[in-house]
C-alpha cells in the first residue's frame, strides 16, 4: 500500500521535472580571465543559484574563452549548445539597438545605469532580445571606459588629434574616435601591450581594471579619466533554453541574477579604486578631461543613431531624461 501511495505521488511530482530529473546542470560560459571583475561575477552567481535553487540547478562557469569568443558563445546560446553566456561588446550582435550604450557620455553613474535597466532594458531591450533568439538574465557592468597612452596628456579631443589609439570594434566608438582627431585602430586586447611598445599605436580605450589587468601602465604613462562610454555586461540565455525550465527555476535564475548584479557593482567600485592607486604609485600622469569639449564634438552621433537604428530614438529619449 505505501508503495502504491508513493508511485502516485511520483506520478503526481513528475509535473516538476526538477524532482523527476534531479538537479540541472546548466553550462556558463565567459571570455573573462580568471580572477577579474566578470569572473568574479559569475562565479557568485554560480553559488547563488545553487544556494538558492536548493539542489535543483547548478551552474558550471566556463571562463577565459574555454568554450568559445563572445559571437561563437551567442550563436552557441541561441542554438541551445550552451546555456548561459555573459557577453559586453558582442551584444551588438544580436541587435543594433544595443550599441545604445556605445554613445558618448549617455551613461553618468551607477544610479543613473539602474535606472536604465529599469525603464530600457527589461522594458524594450529584452523584447529585442527575445525577438532574436534570446532571453536577457542580468544586467552587470564591466565599466566605464577611459584614454591611456604613451605620447602626452589629455585633457580635450584636440590632444588625441592624429593619436593612433586601440578601440573596441564597434562603429560608434570608432566614430567617435574619428571625430576626436585620433586614428582608431581595433585589434584584439591581448596584442595591445606589444603594439605599443612596438609603435604601432600609442594609446587605448579601456576600462580602469582591464589597464591593471593587462599590466598597461607599464608601456603607458599617461591616464585621462574621460568616462567616455559606460559598457554593460549582459547574461544571457538563448530563448529556447529559457522556456523549457519551470517558473520556478526562471525566478532563481533571475534573483540570483540581481543578487551578482549588486555584488558586481560593489566589486567594481572597489578594483576602480584599486586599480587607480596602483596606476598613481607606477608613476602614471592621472587627468580629468574636459568632458563639455569632448561630448560637443561627438554629441551628433546620437541622431546618427537615432536615424539608423528602429529603436534608437526611443533609446536616445528614454535614456537622457
Amino acid at each position: 500500500m505505501a508503495r502504491y501511495l508513493f508511485m502516485i505521488w511520483l506520478v503526481i511530482a513528475c509535473g516538476n521535472a526538477a524532482i523527476c530529473v534531479g538537479e540541472q546542470n546548466l553550462k556558463f560560459g565567459h571570455t573573462a580571465p580568471s580572477n577579474t571583475l566578470l569572473d568574479s561575477s559569475a562565479k557568485y552567481f554560480s553559488d547563488t543559484v545553487g544556494r538558492n535553487a536548493r539542489g535543483r540547478l547548478a551552474i558550471d562557469v566556463y571562463g577565459q574563452s574555454q568554450l568559445g569568443g563572445e559571437t561563437a558563445l551567442l550563436e552557441m546560446a541561441r542554438h541551445g549548445a550552451v546555456d548561459l553566456v555573459l557577453t559586453a561588446g558582442a551584444i551588438a550582435t544580436v541587435s543594433p539597438a544595443f550599441g545604445v550604450f556605445d554613445m558618448p557620455y549617455l551613461i553618468r553613474d551607477r544610479n543613473h545605469i539602474r535606472r536604465i535597466e529599469k525603464e530600457i532594458i527589461w522594458p524594450v531591450l529584452d523584447r529585442v532580445a527575445q525577438k532574436n533568439g534570446y532571453k536577457i538574465i542580468g544586467v552587470w557592468e564591466y565599466g566605464f571606459r577611459h584614454i591611456i597612452n604613451s605620447a602626452r596628456s589629455v585633457r580635450s579631443p584636440y590632444d588625441l588629434k592624429g593619436m593612433r589609439l586601440r578601440t573596441q570594434n564597434s562603429k560608434w566608438v570608432v566614430n567617435m574616435f574619428e571625430r576626436f582627431g585620433a586614428n582608431p585602430v581595433t585589434m584584439p586586447s591581448a596584442e595591445v601591450y606589444y603594439a605599443i611598445q612596438a609603435g604601432v599605436i600609442q594609446g587605448q580605450e579601456a576600462t580602469l581594471a582591464a589597464m591593471v589587468d593587462t599590466r598597461i601602465y607599464e608601456v603607458q604613462k599617461y591616464l585621462s579619466l574621460s568616462k567616455h562610454v559606460y559598457t554593460p555586461a549582459f547574461l544571457l540565455m538563448g530563448l529556447d533554453r529559457w522556456n523549457s525550465l519551470s517558473e520556478r527555476d526562471r525566478r532563481v535564475l533571475l534573483e540570483s541574477a540581481m543578487e551578482a548584479r549588486d555584488f558586481n557593482y560593489a566589486e567594481s567600485e572597489r578594483t576602480e579604486k584599486t586599480a587607480l592607486d596602483l596606476m598613481m604609485s607606477r608613476g602614471v600622469e592621472i587627468t580629468e578631461v574636459d568632458r563639455e569639449a569632448f561630448f560637443e564634438v561627438s554629441k551628433s552621433i546620437y541622431d546618427e543613431f537615432a536615424s539608423n537604428v528602429p529603436e534608437g530614438a526611443e533609446l536616445i529619449t528614454k535614456a537622457l531624461h
